[in-house]
C-alpha cells in the first residue's frame, strides 16, 4: 500500500567533499519519473562538462520503495559508486529523490573501498542539510446525501482538510473532493454514523 505522507526534497541541494585531491560534488533533487531523472542528469552534465565521472542513483517512490530505482557507476569500477549512492538514499526516510555525484579526479587512486566510502560519505553529507517538505497523497471521493445531514458532513470535510471540494445542490446533495489517504477510514466511519447508513460515499476511479 502506498504511503499516505512522506518527506521529499524541497529543491536542488548540493555539498562538496575533497578526498586525496579528488573533488566529489553531490547534487540531490526531487524526481518522480524517468523523464525527470533524465532531465536532472543532463542538467548536471551540462553544468560540469569537464568532470571525470557523473555517478548517480534514484528512488522515485516513497521511502524504501524499490519498484522504481536505478543507478550508474559512470565508468568507475563496478559497484563502487552507483550502489553506495543508492544504499544511502534508500535508507534516508526521504522519497522521490535522485543523487548525482560529480567527480574530478585528483591524481591519487582511492581503491575500490575508498571510492565506495567517498561516494557514500558525500551523499550522507548532502542529506544531512537537505531541505525537505511533506508530500501528502490525496484520493478523490464522491458522496451523496440529503440536506438534513449536510451541515454535519461539511464539518467533517473541514476537519479532514478535504481539498478541491465541488458541491452540487439539487434534489439531493452531491459533492466531489480529495482526502488525505490516511484519513479516509476515519472519514468513512463518521459519514456512515452521521447519515445512519443512508448516504453514499465512493472513491472516484
Amino acid at each position: 500500500m502506498t504511503q499516505s505522507r512522506y518527506l521529499i526534497p524541497q529543491g536542488l541541494h548540493s555539498q562538496e567533499l575533497e578526498i586525496k585531491h579528488s573533488q566529489f560534488i553531490c547534487h540531490i533533487h526531487h524526481t518522480t519519473d524517468k523523464e525527470s531523472v533524465k532531465t536532472f542528469l543532463q542538467q548536471i552534465k551540462t553544468q560540469y562538462p569537464d568532470a571525470t565521472h557523473h555517478c548517480w542513483a534514484f528512488q522515485n517512490g516513497p521511502p524504501g520503495d524499490s519498484r522504481e530505482i536505478g543507478y550508474s557507476d559512470d565508468g568507475e569500477p563496478h559497484g563502487t559508486a552507483g550502489k553506495p549512492i543508492l544504499n544511502v538514499i534508500s535508507h534516508a526516510d526521504i522519497g522521490e529523490l535522485m543523487a548525482i555525484v560529480t567527480r574530478y579526479y585528483g591524481g591519487t587512486k582511492l581503491g575500490t573501498g575508498g571510492l565506495s566510502r567517498a561516494y557514500a560519505e558525500v551523499v550522507k553529507l548532502t542529506l544531512e542539510s537537505l531541505p525537505v517538505q511533506t508530500k501528502v497523497n490525496y484520493l478523490p471521493y464522491r458522496l451523496s446525501t440529503t440536506y438534513q445531514y449536510w451541515p454535519q458532513i461539511e464539518l467533517i470535510l473541514k476537519k479532514a482538510q478535504a481539498h478541491n471540494i465541488e458541491t452540487n445542490f439539487s434534489e439531493n446533495i452531491t459533492s466531489q473532493f480529495e482526502l488525505d489517504q490516511s484519513l479516509v477510514q476515519e472519514f468513512e466511519i463518521q459519514f456512515i454514523n452521521i447519515t445512519h447508513g443512508s448516504g453514499i460515499l465512493n472513491p472516484v476511479k
